[in-house]
């Protein structure tokens, strides 16, 4: 058998499984067209979510606001969690998402404060996973850092400051950044390295906030610091 003929067998083949594949499809798609032709009801028709509007998010994060205010959390919770669930267009919702955690992160009428900083991370999070061309990736970054810090999740907390430092050097968070990072420091019984950042931060602040924070922090220091050197060692 020379070239030629290797070639046209290899073609028959080719063109008989060509053959045997469209059987195959048509005896599988024919009996499902005509029993959908003659019973439609049987077509299972996914529910079509709406884009939401500007406008109609903005309603919703005012009415949620004042659910807040009235102590109704869990109404306003589940109303900002059905926003998220709606199809938000893909560059607003970005923002649409911030802004949920923003109001979350500083309501005063949760039922416990661990429960809206776990809401809050859930939408900055939810944030960061969409297209974030919005300008707010800095102050994501930070409030990230901060639910992780308020929700005591020390570790997570540390790397988020860290990596917030290194990214943002020049950010007008940075001493607030240098005060909470002071203080799981301290979390962390890492006193010399507490206390050199708390010093630095006194030496350098022009903010009385930041300075009447870090004197706080520098007193917790020393406390925290007698009482381990209190504690007995261990064999």
């Amino acid at each position: 058998m020379n070239l030629d003929e290797d070639k046209q067998v290899a073609i028959k083949h080719h063109v008989i499984g060509g053959i045997i594949l469209c059987l195959v499809l048509a005896c599988i798609i024919v009996p499902l067209a005509v029993f959908f032709l003659q019973y439609p009801e049987k077509i299972v028709k996914l529910p079509e979510k709406q884009i939401l509007t500007r406008h109609e998010f903005d309603t919703v994060l005012e009415e949620a606001a004042h659910n807040l205010e009235r102590g109704l959390y869990k109404q306003a919770h589940a109303s900002l969690k059905k926003v998220s669930d709606r199809v938000l267009d893909r560059f607003f919702a970005c923002e649409a998402f911030t802004l949920i955690g923003d109001l979350l992160y500083q309501t005063q009428f949760a039922p416990a404060d661990h429960i809206k900083y776990q809401d809050a991370l859930y939408f900055y999070l939810l944030a960061e996973s969409r297209i974030n061309n919005d300008g707010k990736q800095m102050w994501r970054a930070y409030q990230i850092a901060n639910c992780h810090k308020n929700l005591n999740y020390i570790s997570s907390a540390m790397v988020g400051y860290e990596k917030f430092l290194k990214q943002y050097p020049d950010s007008p968070y940075l001493e607030d950044v240098n005060v909470s990072y002071a203080y799981l420091l301290i979390k962390r019984k890492r006193f010399d390295e507490a206390r050199n950042l708390i010093l630095d931060i006194i030496k350098k602040t022009e903010s009385e906030t930041i300075l009447a924070d870090a004197v706080f922090e520098l007193a917790q220091l020393y406390l925290h610091e007698a009482r381990a050197k209190k504690m007995p060692r261990e064999l």
